[in-house]
């Protein structure tokens, strides 16, 4: 367009030229005329330029129109003549693309304006689409560069700012922490009463837990002497103990009546307080959990030699005499044999060595799975936090093989993990790889690895979970008649073994 505009451009000087040219001309045809008509034609041109100057009227000074104001309503609108035709002057496009050059020559930019962007966007309707597209883009990338700069709050927020209720069990972790720690003396029966009763919002009474027990601390001793058990026997100890959870009985007119096992929702997942101890004085029925922790808290108070003991899915009640260890099912009162226990077919040799399964816990120990029953019942009534995972960790500082530590840890782990992640997709739209959680979330990156080194820990026990069907068929199968028979005949023998030490 350049290279044609400058085609069409008309030398100013070639006009002028060609205006002399045909001026000369002309006055050498006029030579030719003869000098009368020059003169008549000459006093003619003067006689018309007389009369012409002479009718030139003086000019009037412009006067002012009236002013007419505008009404707030009205709008002023320019107005254009009907035949207005805008000039093309070459002069000044070449005075205007010379002043562009210099300031691009400067340096100097146009300012962008609401018009030019309106313009450029309807110009080319496709690419305006991809250009919004891309500044959409840019702008979730520095709303989530802003956010990343806030953070996640990754520490998660206490219940105790929420749950008034939380303080019962901060007090009771103390206590139980002052019993695991030496710093006060173990009483298993009132490490259970503190977990339970912080789950029920210190409602219940020590003082009326702690005489139930003595009363039956009573009858059992009162039982013995009337029926000539050594009272200072282990195993008559045990064997009493047994008696009251399995038989029953009758003293001075008085009769109990054997615990049985409450098959109703035996794993607490509808109600938790079908786990307590509390609940079994109540009602007579409870189930793994309640049971031999009812029985060890009385064999402490009897000042019998008795040990809790994990199988899977199960707990149950271990004591010696002389070498051998004897295993008593509360949950339908037998004496039972190791083949037994291993009988469910869970039970590997991983899990012996490392002492999950069908070893004895300490008073210690015992303890410390209060304690992580205690992290649990928190767990369930209020959510996990900082407070679960404190007290498990200092649980497992006391009892470090506990398979039931390691499986809450991992459950907290893995539930803290899924929370962050479930927080990263809702709120950027990310589904971050390990890697990324490294780079990106270091604080999920590292919960990420405690979650795995917890997996690996269980792993490494031989831990293999039960199915529950497969548990409730081994429970019931305890009860078979073979098995019967071999608990009738284990339990004549220490009979014996208590009558011969009498004697």
């Amino acid at each position: 367009m350049t290279i044609h505009r400058q085609n069409n451009i008309v030398n100013t000087k070639d006009k002028i030229f060609l205006s002399w040219e045909c001026g000369f001309n002309t006055f050498k045809l006029r030579k030719t005329i003869s000098s009368t008509m020059i003169f008549l034609i000459m006093t003619l041109i003067l006689t018309l330029a007389s009369v012409g100057y002479g009718q030139i009227n003086t000019p009037k000074p412009p006067m002012p129109g009236t002013f007419q104001p505008k009404s707030p309503s009205q709008s002023y609108t320019p107005t254009t003549p009907s035949n207005y035709q805008p000039k093309n002057n070459p002069a000044s496009k070449i005075y205007q693309q010379q002043n562009n050059n210099s300031k691009q020559a400067m340096g100097y930019s146009k300012p962008v304006t609401p018009d030019d962007v309106k313009t450029n966007f309807y110009k080319d309707p496709l690419r305006a689409k991809k250009e919004q597209s891309e500044i959409e883009k840019i702008m979730v990338e520095l709303d989530q560069m802003k956010a990343r700069d806030k953070r996640i709050h990754f520490n998660i927020p206490s219940f105790s700012s929420i749950y008034p209720e939380t303080k019962n069990y901060y007090s009771a972790y103390d206590e139980l922490l002052n019993m695991a720690n030496g710093k006060s003396p173990i009483n298993i029966g009132k490490a259970a009463f503190l977990v339970e009763n912080a789950y029920d919002e210190n409602k219940g009474s020590y003082e009326e837990f702690d005489k139930t027990l003595n009363q039956i601390v009573a009858f059992c001793k009162q039982y013995m002497i009337h029926n000539g058990y050594d009272t200072t026997s282990n195993l008559a100890k045990n064997m009493m103990l047994f008696r009251f959870f399995s038989d029953s009985l009758e003293l001075n007119g008085k009769n109990h009546f054997p615990m049985t096992y409450d098959f109703d929702d035996y794993m607490g997942y509808k109600d938790w307080r079908k786990m307590f101890v509390t609940k079994l004085l109540k009602t007579n029925s409870g189930q793994c959990h309640s049971l031999p922790l009812l029985y060890k808290a009385l064999a402490q108070r009897l000042g019998a030699e008795a040990y809790i003991s994990f199988s899977p899915k199960h707990t149950y009640i271990q004591f010696r005499e002389g070498n051998k260890f004897y295993n008593l099912e509360l949950t339908n009162g037998m004496l039972i044999t190791e083949d037994l226990i291993f009988e469910s077919g869970f039970i590997k040799t991983e899990t012996i060595r490392s002492g999950i399964y069908m070893d004895t816990l300490s008073n210690q120990q015992t303890v410390a799975y209060m304690i992580q029953d205690l992290a649990q019942g928190y767990g369930i009534k209020f959510g996990n936090d900082g407070f679960v995972i404190e007290a498990l960790n200092k649980s497992m500082e006391y009892f470090p093989n506990s398979i039931h530590g390691m499986a809450l840890k991992s459950n907290y782990y893995t539930g803290l993990l899924n929370q962050y992640l479930y927080e990263i997709e809702t709120r950027y739209k990310e589904k971050p790889t390990p890697q990324q959680l490294k780079e990106k979330y270091p604080i999920v990156y590292e919960t990420y690895l405690q979650r795995n080194a917890m997996y690996d820990m269980i792993d490494n026990t031989g831990y293999e979970p039960i199915p529950a069907e497969q548990y409730e068929a081994w429970l019931k199968s305890i009860g078979e008649e073979k098995n019967r028979q071999e608990h009738l005949k284990e339990k004549e023998q220490l009979f014996n073994i208590m009558k011969i030490k009498k004697d």
